[in-house]
């Protein structure tokens, strides 16, 4: 029955098999100190941390050469199988934790699942918020393009009747200026022009106009006459003399009288 631990691996082993340092006195299972499982171990033998622990003679022509090494070169494939078995083992061995330490490992993965749940809702957030603004400037683009297209439309449509609506304006433009004209003539043919009756100071121009119809055998009511007056500048001081003649004819000659009559009720 196995009374002692191996010093690489912590597990009980038997005394007969194991390798025994000689300086420390430990026992080792020979595939935790990769021994040959069979085979005579020498009295010499030191452990791997006695091993470490010897003082080195620094001899710089000696070839560096792991132990490892030397032992895999007196080794068989059965047995290197079998070494790798025991260290297998050895690693498979399980690790107690302490309550606390699971408790807060569990903590965590759950925090750290919460997080990694909350990214991912805001992820899908972002996929949809961006997927919303794409579609928002393809619409924008759509409409743009159809505005472009109106506006277009529109400049051809302008440019097309700009020519045609021009030369109607012209035209409506020159027949206006006819019209006018017209109406001037016709407001001239209203107009009378009486000249040669003397003038004096303090007259009616409408008394004259009066008599001068009589005279002329023309009767018309005053509601007939628009306006009767003088044309000219005033001549103030103005005295008709027979003994001298003034060298400006036109300064001895009477202003004309104006008259502005209806042609609905004018009669001659």
């Amino acid at each position: 029955m196995p009374t002692a631990k191996c010093g690489g691996c912590a597990k009980f082993l038997s005394p007969i098999d194991a390798a025994k340092c000689n300086q420390c006195g430990g026992l080792y299972h020979r595939a935790c100190v990769c021994l040959p499982t069979t085979g005579f171990i020498k009295s010499t033998w030191r452990c791997p941390e006695c091993e470490k622990n010897r003082v080195r003679d620094n001899k710089a022509d000696t070839p560096v050469r792991t132990r490892t090494a030397l032992v895999e070169e007196h080794m068989s494939s059965e047995e290197l199988m079998d070494t790798s078995t025991c260290t297998a083992a050895a690693e498979d061995t399980p690790i107690k934790f302490s309550p606390d330490f699971t408790i807060e490992l569990r903590l965590f993965k759950e925090e750290l699942r919460k997080e990694f749940h909350r990214l991912h809702q805001e992820f899908l957030q972002l996929r949809t918020e961006m997927a919303e603004i794409k579609d928002t400037l393809k619409a924008s683009d759509q409409r743009m393009d159809n505005l472009e297209a109106r506006v277009g439309s529109l400049e051809l449509k302008l440019e097309q009747k700009v020519q045609p609506d021009r030369d109607g304006l012209d035209d409506v433009i020159g027949e206006l200026r006819c019209q006018l004209n017209d109406r001037d003539q016709e407001l001239l043919l209203n107009d009378i022009e009486v000249s040669g009756i003397p003038e004096c100071r303090d007259e009616s121009a409408l008394h004259l106009v009066k008599v001068l119809g009589t005279k002329l055998g023309v009767s018309f009511d005053e509601r007939d006459v628009v306006h009767a007056e003088r044309v000219g500048s005033t001549r103030r001081n103005h005295v008709l003399s027979t003994s001298s003649i003034s060298a400006d004819p036109a300064a001895q000659r009477p202003r004309s009288i104006v008259m502005g009559v209806q042609v609905g009720n004018q009669t001659k």
